[in-house]
């Protein structure tokens, strides 16, 4: 076991959470949403505190004594940084997209699969700031078997998306993924790939020159896995969510009726944010599942990417011209953080539940309403 010591240091305590929690955990979450200073809850993970839930001691029982430090190593070593829910370049859709999801997760389908929880922290390569690219951006997804057809449309709208400045967000796949960041490469746009595994374990191995290129054009890799951390099924489940919450909108080129794609789409879908696919040939098996989508209405049916532009403009412009409407609950939050404030104290001033009060600080947060300050929450 390394010297506890070392986490009492933030940076290194956000190393060690990044590297013994596999993608996210509820309990990580909601007790860094009460305040409670990343290094205590390393430090707590690290000594299986008793008073920690069993359901995390479990999860983090196989690594809890894995030094942190061979990790930021190699995160210096080769020019990556964690970025975490407190850092200024954290994508503010990884937290508005997941408060969205929480109130859905009754009526979520049964195809979205993976953790549903939000993220915490995620390894990123490149120069691009992650939230500045993920501001105005739509996600690009469908088969790795794709057509002509389906690379053609690919190829062609992501041109279209990066030529009004939209930020082209995929997985890095064969196919439909790498045909979106080609083409966005193409026209000296950047591009953002979500990997399924760690930056140093890319996936697939033929795509590393996409993955380079993706990099020294300003765009990023994003992954919430520590280093030597090998791609698999339920990692590329996972990593959908990220693909879906930092995009405005998805768009489904082609998917067969089993495809990660559409796990992608599902995901965008439980947020409340935009979805499209595009319609094939019914005779294709990868038309099949962009075409039951849209038959359910799970997606729009989309004919051109000016439809999608048209669509995520009108978004943005909606959300800069209405004001925020808020619930009493978040009213009493606002008039409660009018000075910096503990969660504890807005707690007790509002007399809301405390559940309430972290769910509706992040909510607002989101929104750009209060903003977080060390342990403390403060009207924006």
């Amino acid at each position: 076991m390394f010297n506890l010591q070392i986490l009492e240091d933030p940076s290194t305590a956000w190393a060690y959470l990044r590297r013994v929690v596999e993608a996210s955990h509820p309990v990580v979450n909601s007790l860094l949403d009460t305040g409670l200073p990343v290094s205590e809850v390393a430090m707590a993970i690290a000594e299986a505190n008793p008073r920690l839930p069993r359901e995390l001691l479990e999860a983090t029982q196989a690594r809890r004594a894995v030094d942190p430090r061979p990790d930021m190593e190699c995160a210096s070593r080769r020019g990556w940084r964690l970025i975490t829910r407190e850092s200024p370049e954290w994508p503010e859709s990884f937290g508005s997209a997941f408060v969205t999801q929480e109130l859905n997760v009754h009526s979520l389908n049964s195809a979205v699969r993976g953790l549903r929880f939000a993220p915490f922290a995620v390894y990123v390569a490149g120069p691009g700031d992650l939230s500045t690219l993920a501001r105005h951006s739509v996600t690009m997804v469908g088969t790795r078997a794709a057509t002509r057809y389906g690379s053609e449309v690919a190829a062609e709208w992501s041109g279209q998306f990066a030529a009004h400045g939209l930020t082209i967000i995929s997985g890095g796949a064969e196919g439909v993924d790498a045909c979106a960041h080609h083409s966005a490469l193409s026209r000296r746009s950047p591009t953002v790939a979500v990997m399924a595994g760690s930056l140093d374990r890319p996936y697939p191995k033929k795509h590393y020159e996409l993955f380079r290129q993706i990099v020294d054009s300003g765009g990023a890799l994003v992954s919430e896995y520590p280093p030597d951390t090998a791609p698999a099924r339920h990692r590329f489940l996972t990593r959908n969510r990220l693909a879906a919450a930092l995009g405005g909108a998805t768009v489904v080129v082609e998917a067969a009726l089993r495809s990660g794609a559409l796990n992608t789409l599902n995901w965008a879908n439980s947020m409340n944010k935009p979805t499209f696919a595009v319609p094939g040939p019914v005779t294709t098996v990868g038309s099949q599942g962009c075409l039951k989508a849209i038959q359910e209405q799970r997606a729009q049916l989309a004919r051109t990417a000016a439809e999608i532009i048209e669509v995520l403009q009108g978004t943005q412009l909606s959300l800069e011209l209405s004001g925020p409407s808020l619930s009493w609950e978040q009213t009493a939050i606002i008039d409660a953080t009018l000075r910096p404030v503990e969660v504890e104290e807005i707690h007790r001033d509002t007399g809301l539940p405390m559940a309430i009060v972290v769910r509706q600080l992040r909510t607002l947060s989101s929104m750009g309403l209060v903003r977080r300050v060390g342990n403390q929450w403060q009207r924006v």
